[in-house]
Parts: C-alpha cells; sequence; structure tokens
C-alpha cells in the first residue's frame, strides 16, 4: 500500500470519527445551534384546531419570543405513540418535553425514569414524581362553580349539563362543583353529564347535544376541543345556550355562548416552557392568578352582577370545595 493511500484512509478515518462524536455531542446537547433551551411538545390533536391544541401551541410560540427557547413539537400522536415520542426526544437532547393532555401523565412517568435529567410537564397533571416530572393544571373546581353559576342565571327549564370526552382526575372536581354553581342562585336545577369519547368527534358531540335539548337542557357547558363546534352547532338548531372553554369562544357561536371559563392552554404551556414550573412539582392556576371568565351580552346585567359576585366570594375564599 503507498503512503499516499495510507494518508488518504488516515483522513478518511478521522473524518468517520468526527462524524460520529459531532452527531453524540448534538444528541446529547439540551441546547440548539442558537444557544437556546430545546422544548419538545406533544399535542393530542391538530394544532389548527381554534381550540385547545392550537392555544397551547400559541403559547410555546410566545415563550420562543420572550423566554428565549427554541422548540420542535407533534402534533395528532396517538396514545400507543405517547411513550415513543417522548423518548425519542429525550434521546434527542430536548431538555423539556411538555405533554399538552393530562392523558400523557402516565407516559410521562415511565419516560422519566428512565432519563433523569429530563424535565417532563404534562399540562393538566395534578401531580409531580418530586424529582423530574411535573405539571401544571387550571382549578376546575371552581371554574365548575363558576360556570354553574353563569348557566344558573341563564336557565329557564332548570335543566343543563357538560359534554365532556372522557373523566379524568384534574376534571373530576368540576362534576362536582359546576351542580353547586347551578344551584347558587336559588333555582333547583337537574344537572346531566354526557361522556362522548372523544375531544375532537364533532358529530358525537352535536348528536349528543341534540339528545340532551330534546329532553329539556337548556344551557350546556362543554369539556372538549375541536369537538367544541358540535356542541355549538346542535346549541345553535335548537336554540339553547353554551358556555365555552379555553377562551372566549363566543365569536364561534355568537347566538349561544353566553359565557366562557377558563385558564388558557396559552399560559400553561408558555409557564411550562419559560421554566416556571417547578421540577417534579404541580401547580395550578385559579382566580387568583390567571384564571378568566368572560361574559357576553347575552347575559342581562343583572345576570353578570351576580356571577361577578360570585367571583369575588370565590377569590375571598368565602366559596371554597
Amino acid at each position: 500500500m503507498s503512503k499516499a493511500v495510507r494518508i488518504s484512509g488516515l483522513i478518511v478515518s478521522i473524518l468517520i470519527f468526527t462524524l460520529i462524536v459531532s452527531a453524540c455531542q448534538s444528541s446529547d446537547s439540551t441546547q440548539s445551534e442558537s444557544g437556546n433551551e430545546k422544548i419538545a411538545v406533544l399535542f393530542m390533536g391538530p394544532t389548527t384546531d381554534e381550540s385547545w391544541n392550537q392555544f397551547g401551541l400559541d403559547g410555546v410560540k410566545q415563550a420562543k419570543t420572550d423566554c428565549g427557547i427554541d422548540y420542535a413539537f407533534t402534533e395528532n400522536v396517538k396514545q400507543t405513540e405517547f411513550d415513543e415520542t417522548m423518548r425519542n426526544y429525550a434521546q434527542e437532547g430536548y431538555s423539556t418535553i411538555i405533554g399538552h393532555s393530562g392523558t400523557f401523565t402516565d407516559s410521562a412517568k415511565k419516560i422519566a425514569a428512565e432519563f433523569p435529567d429530563t424535565n417532563f410537564i404534562v399540562v393538566n397533571a395534578i401531580e409531580g414524581n418530586g424529582s423530574n416530572m411535573g405539571g401544571i393544571y387550571g382549578d376546575y373546581w371552581q371554574m365548575g362553580y363558576l360556570a354553574g353559576a353563569a348557566a344558573c342565571q341563564m336557565t329557564k327549564t332548570n335543566k343543563v349539563a357538560i359534554v365532556t370526552a372522557e373523566r379524568f382526575p384534574m376534571v373530576e372536581p368540576s362534576f362536582t362543583s359546576f351542580p353547586e354553581g347551578a344551584s347558587s342562585c336559588g333555582k333547583d336545577v337537574e344537572v346531566e353529564v354526557v361522556i362522548t369519547g372523544s375531544f375532537e368527534d364533532v358529530t358525537k358531540a352535536y348528536e349528543a347535544s341534540v339528545a340532551l335539548a330534546d329532553q329539556g337542557v337548556d344551557v350546556i357547558w362543554h369539556q372538549l376541543d375541536s369537538a367544541d363546534v358540535g356542541v355549538f352547532s346542535a346549541a345553535e338548531d335548537k336554540g339553547i345556550y353554551t358556555i365555552g372553554l379555553y377562551g372566549d369562544q363566543s365569536p364561534k357561536s355568537p347566538d349561544t355562548v353566553i359565557a366562557s371559563v377558563f385558564v388558557a392552554p396559552s399560559t400553561q404551556t408558555y409557564e411550562a416552557a419559560c421554566g416556571r414550573v417547578t421540577p417534579g412539582e404541580a401547580s395550578t392556576i385559579n382566580l387568583n392568578n390567571g384564571m378568566q371568565i368572560v361574559m357576553t351580552d347575552l347575559m342581562s346585567s343583572e345576570a353578570q352582577a351576580a356571577v361577578q359576585q360570585t367571583i369575588e366570594d370565590l377569590k375571598s375564599g368565602k366559596i371554597t370545595p
């Protein structure tokens, strides 16, 4: 073998070794090429739904501007893909991995144990693991009570309902507080809870809402994502009222939305992406630190004043679970 051939082989070997080392360093780094922290976010639905997922992504985008992070995200993640998607992001060196739904909780706990140096945060998780898996969530007891108080002011039939996709620990308090709020104005109100099984299936939401209206329900509070369109459409067809979630939803259905009660998903992802959630712990957002209610002109000034008094009583602790 000639000297030239040996030198060429040596150069190729060095280049290959350099590429391998470089790739390893890239996958282990928690910073992007810009030097910013690398954040990854998982969404169960489309980030164009004008609801839960899109608002969550808006918060991450704002965090990039305000807090100097770089981010990647995966939308429409199926439950069978939770573990693999989180694990892949951790292996690629993302410093914080956010699951934008309480449904990600079990997978986050599992993958967090495999990657103790990676921070995992679940939006709508009510507990952490004490080390590297935490959560941020809205106070659904207060949200439910407020939604019920608004429904109490507007119902004529004294029948109101919640339409949701599933019951899980974070939202469970609302199924107790909504009926309490719905009776807070002195009416004897019946409350129905319907589980559709899907946050995105518009048809199921529509059919459930029509069936409720046919039973005499005249105010529905939805706890859905893009399927909320089904609730609004049914309410418009049946001439009943709705209560929105995640933001002021009156533009979606101006003839039915009497109020929207929410902790903005953008607020939760923004706080998580900006590093304001203590690792391993769960923090809550309530009326004293970010929860909102937007009432519309479908409610009389007297009705709005009554709900406003409820807000003050909740904030002061006069009304508690």
